[in-house]
């Protein structure tokens, strides 16, 4: 668990400078990361994804919607229904900070053994699907 626990927060100290450089929060990246990985979501999946409260989500697009980089499409159907896309711009935003990213963990891993290293991705693979999207949290916690 401490291996774990130390190589997540290193991948956070990895992304950040790359985030602060396009002007997104880590939480705002993983908006348009589900966004850009699944397409269209209404907001109720976008927060049990990231476990957070719907409020939680609305405080993330918000800033990301005015910049551009994610847009709220209302159902032709039902006008209350409200889907979250990414836009281009916000596509070809993930794009570059996942290259960035892509670039320094292969920095990183460069002297490791690549069996090692392809068997750490597969564990995590693993783990990651057994774990499924994260339930979202209620309001009050």
């Amino acid at each position: 668990m401490d291996g774990l626990h130390r190589t997540v927060l290193g991948f956070k100290q990895m992304v950040l400078p790359h985030l602060e450089k396009v002007g997104v929060t880590p939480a705002q990246f993983w908006v348009m990361n589900n966004l850009s990985e699944n397409g269209e979501l209404g907001c109720g999946p976008l927060a049990s994804r990231l476990g957070v409260t719907l409020p939680s989500v609305t405080s993330l697009v918000d800033p990301l919607e005015q910049t551009g980089l994610v847009r709220r499409v209302r159902s032709t159907e039902d006008r209350r229904i409200v889907r979250l896309e990414i836009t281009p711009r916000g596509s070809a935003l993930i794009a570059s900070v996942w290259t960035e990213i892509e670039r320094e963990v292969a920095r990183r891993v460069r002297g490791l053994d690549p069996a090692d290293v392809r068997g750490a991705g597969r564990v995590l693979a693993v783990l990651g699907r057994q774990n499924g999207p994260v339930p979202a949290r209620e309001s009050g916690s």
